[in-house]
């Protein structure tokens, strides 16, 4: 190592990817963002024009162009409603098929194959930190996620199936040879396997944090390999680390912490992985059982981030209708990227890497694998990790739902007119969360930036063929996430224009007399005949149909899950009670409320009726003006924005 602590045989990639200054804006940003706002703005130009011009201005105008584009992103967008809606489906089979497996005794069959006990790791050599980013969050949320690190590897009968399944429990024990010791008293999978990274920060009130990590160390301690807890430093406080406040910004500091805390102890980290977790992430309680097999098994471990399937469905039955229908839409596109195999899927919200791989994306500090100064932290560290391996980094996914809350938003309506008098910090705490999610635009402008800088994938990246292809692969997927909020508006607006057109052949029809006008003259008959109009037809017919299917996926999850989501951060519950706190005399409570799930019938009714009703005021609000909102800030500020927390749910 160099004085400053940086291997000196960093490969090309890695110095492609931590150029040792910090940018205010990405080489290539603002033209990237100029390009895609004269994109969107000409598009959407064009079809108000053809509602001005024959309608309003009573000019001729030809629709025939217009509608062939129409028809080909009412194409596009269908062909992604049909894939969210299928791949949903897919996802209840596969979590039905793998929800209750006992994975040790899945690693228990693979150590026994591997007789020289190379290509498989150890079971009892892996560490998780789970590093949980906190700024206000009440100590009732802090500790629901502690509960459900606590109930890993505890799964009782649930009754929708006839597997009786508990791995892990205190009693279960194996040797280092792989033979069951079940005479031995061993630690719970969570006393002998997690450590709980408490992120906090000092911008929220240090004592008060610190207050509230001592009476978590204190209550729940015993029952975890280590509870830490770190203070990310203000960065108003430091400009010179030209940080801001945020997520990314408290995991770079967790991380650099977590990594000193390894060296120090001797830690192997060869077999150690960091998570991030946010404050209201509920684990299932297979989920880290699951990526220490995958770990132990996959001999590309070092080049894996497992991401669970994200579920926003908290307090599902308690935010507005309208909220309800985006959070539909969002957990179907995690179902169907959680199942399937052909997606490229990237990381979102939380998600967990081998210590290795951190360190690699750094050029040998994990805390520099993460920028301080941006939004979309999960995006900016794939992108970053994906060139610096040189397009071998990829997602594995985990197939259990990670439950999570919808921001219940609409404060407007409970604050009234005092909103309007204050200037609430966020009027929708939903709409605020979606424009940050939408903002992760920066991280397709980064993504150019990084593919120009190293003379594309075959440059200094020196990518195969296949790394090409992926990076295509992840630049595709870049561009649908942010641009599909887009094709939902002009193909809404496409309809509309069709309807009109219908109309304006009824009202210049000679034969029926009516006012004839200069309006007329135009091609509207051929225009409701051409090839463009049908696939227009076709197009959002099948996206309607994907969108069906992707509101039965739901209700079927709902069903599926109901189980995991009664008992999930529950003391009491199956996953807990008396397995883990067996030798504590004082009673405990459900901290946080969670909703359950239904008949799945009665649910899809529901949502139906909503659907017609919200759907297309869920879309414009939270999807296509929160993208507006967030590229007009790119434009203005540039991907260093100030990070607005959405802190209705909190």
């Amino acid at each position: 190592d160099t004085e400053s602590g940086l291997p000196r045989d960093l490969t090309a990639a890695q110095r492609l990817v931590n150029p040792g200054i910090s940018y205010r804006r990405y080489p290539g940003e603002l033209a990237f963002a100029v390009t895609w706002a004269l994109i969107a703005t000409g598009v959407t130009v064009w079809i108000i024009v053809a509602f001005v011009k024959p309608f309003i201005l009573k000019e001729s105008m030809r629709f025939n162009v217009l509608m062939c584009v129409l028809g080909t992103f009412a194409m596009m967008l269908a062909a992604y409603s049909l894939q969210i809606g299928l791949g949903a489906m897919k996802w209840c089979r596969k979590f039905d098929a793998t929800k209750n497996k006992d994975w040790f005794r899945e690693w228990q069959r693979e150590y026994a194959k591997d007789h020289g006990r190379q290509a498989i790791r150890d079971w009892d050599d892996v560490q998780h930190f789970v590093v949980v980013t906190i700024y206000k969050e009440s100590i009732e949320y802090m500790k629901s996620v502690a509960y459900t690190l606590m109930s890993q590897g505890r799964l009782p009968l649930d009754p929708s199936t006839e597997i009786l399944n508990p791995p892990c429990t205190p009693l279960a024990s194996v040797s280092n040879d792989g033979i069951d010791e079940p005479n031995v008293v061993r630690p719970s999978f969570c006393q002998k396997h997690i450590t709980l990274v408490l992120a906090m920060e000092q911008s929220a009130g240090e004592a008060e944090s610190r207050a509230k990590a001592d009476r978590i160390k204190e209550d729940l301690g015993q029952y975890f390999k280590n509870i830490l807890d770190f203070y990310h430093p203000d960065p108003l406080l430091h400009p010179e680390t030209e940080e801001i406040r945020g997520k990314a910004s408290n995991f770079k500091w967790a991380a650099k912490e977590v990594d000193d805390f390894i060296r120090q102890h001797d830690i192997d980290a060869e077999n150690c992985l960091v998570h991030v977790a946010d404050y209201d992430s509920l684990y299932d309680p297979n989920h880290f059982p699951f990526v220490t097999y995958d770990f132990c098994t996959r001999e590309d471990r070092e080049f894996l981030v497992w991401q669970p399937c994200m579920m926003p469905t908290g307090n599902f039955w308690r935010i507005q209708p309208w909220v309800r229908q985006m959070t539909v839409t969002i957990t179907a596109q995690e179902m169907m990227a959680a199942s399937a195999r052909l997606e490229f899927q990237i990381p979102f919200s939380t998600y967990g890497m081998p210590l290795t791989t951190l360190r690699h994306i750094g050029g040998g500090h994990a805390k520099d694998a993460q920028e301080g100064d941006v939004i979309a932290e999960d995006h900016h560290l794939f992108v970053k990790g994906f060139f610096a391996t040189s397009g071998r980094l990829r997602v594995a996914p985990v197939v259990l739902p990670c439950f999570n809350f919808t921001e219940e938003g609409c404060e407007c309506f409970s604050d009234g007119c005092k909103c309007c008098f204050r200037r609430c910090a966020s009027w929708d705490s939903r709409f605020t969360q979606a424009t940050r999610h939408m903002f992760g635009i920066s991280e397709l402008a980064y993504f150019f930036s990084l593919l120009f800088r190293g003379g594309c994938c075959r440059g200094g990246y020196r990518m195969g063929i296949v790394g090409c292809f992926r990076t295509m692969a992840l630049g595709s997927k870049l561009i649908k996430v942010h641009g599909v909020a887009y094709l939902g508006l002009w193909v809404f607006l496409g309809i509309i224009l069709q309807l009109l057109l219908k109309g304006l052949i009824y009202y210049c029809d000679p034969v029926k007399k009516h006012h004839w006008h200069a309006v007329c003259d135009t091609d509207i008959t051929e225009a409701n005949k051409t090839i463009g109009n049908i696939v227009l037809t076709v197009g959002t017919s099948m996206a309607l149909f994907g969108s069906i299917l992707s509101s039965m996926s739901f209700s079927r999850m709902l069903y599926a899950t109901q189980f995991r989501l009664e008992h999930i951060a529950n003391p009491t519950g199956a996953f807990m009670g008396s397995q883990v706190f067996m030798n504590e005399p004082r009673s405990r409570e459900r901290l946080v409320p969670i909703g359950g799930g239904g008949p799945w019938l009665g649910v899809l009714l529901q949502l139906g009726i909503e659907q017609v009703v919200f759907g297309i005021i869920s879309s414009m609000l939270y999807g296509f003006t929160a993208a507006v909102v967030a590229l007009q800030n790119l434009l203005r500020k540039g991907h260093r924005l100030k990070y607005v927390s959405s802190v209705g749910q909190r």
